[in-house]
């Protein structure tokens, strides 16, 4: 099952890089919607990056020594990234009153943590859609402000053990 989510979650995240990717000035307001959600991922999988190298290379709280966990640190945590520290903070204040228990995964309340994830990857998206379709271009301070809150706030996120406590 979890491969199935991770799929499920990390397949159209890949398709939005590829709109990115594919951007030009002039596409619809939804298109380029879609294309600032690959955006932010992009920035995303860069956290990711460094967390893997963090963790591969005993610097982290967690290490993983088995190869099995370190290929999960690849596909898996970008997306996790995608809310960074504030949707953790959001996610571990409000889990235990709605569901009665915080479990010991991310997994248990996949669906919960995904839907904040959601709420903030959309509203920047907005604003990179909103700022990319005015000016046409990505040399723009407030679209590239946008990819670097992704950045810092998954940085700050780094020691959350999103695998499991």
């Amino acid at each position: 099952m979890f491969a199935a989510v991770a799929l499920l979650w990390v397949v159209p995240l890949l398709f939005c890089i590829l709109c990115f990717v594919t951007l030009r000035p002039g596409q619809s307001r939804g298109r380029v919607l879609v294309a600032g959600i690959g955006w932010l991922t992009l920035w995303s999988i860069l956290v990711s990056a460094v967390q893997f190298v963090w963790a591969s290379t005993g610097q982290s709280a967690y290490s993983f020594s088995d190869w099995g966990d370190r290929l999960a640190f690849l596909y898996w945590p970008w997306s996790v990234h995608l809310g960074g520290w504030t949707v953790t903070k959001v996610f571990e204040a409000t889990v235990l009153d709605l569901f009665g228990s915080r479990q010991s995964m991310l997994v248990d309340h996949l669906p919960y943590h995904g839907a904040l994830v959601l709420t903030q990857v959309l509203v920047l998206a907005a604003v990179f859609t909103r700022r990319y379709r005015r000016t046409g271009s990505l040399r723009d301070p407030v679209i590239w402000s946008t990819g670097l809150f992704i950045l810092l706030n998954g940085l700050l996120n780094l020691e959350w053990p999103w695998w499991g406590t």
